[in-house]
């Protein structure tokens, strides 16, 4: 279970680039070579999001609770379920 965590860590922390600044979720994701796409959800200040990743960008969703702003490559995204 310890590896499976490493391994979620390092494909939101690495690849997905997720930070959280000043309170505020940040992405800067990066699709690597041979990969066609990633996704994950994860739960964050009491919202789950969904957040998905392919050649033609990044995609997040807000599946559950309160609008939330984040940031995607420098850029402020509004999400609202």
């Amino acid at each position: 279970i310890a590896n499976m965590a490493g391994t979620w860590m390092g494909v939101i922390y690495g690849f997905a680039g997720m930070r959280v600044r000043d309170g505020v979720l940040t992405f800067a994701p990066y699709l690597p070579p041979g990969w066609e796409s990633y996704r994950f959800r994860l739960a964050f200040q009491g919202r789950r999001l969904r957040v998905s990743v392919d050649g033609a960008g990044v995609r997040c969703e807000l599946l559950s609770g309160a609008p939330l702003t984040v940031q995607v490559n420098g850029q402020a995204v509004r999400l609202e379920a």
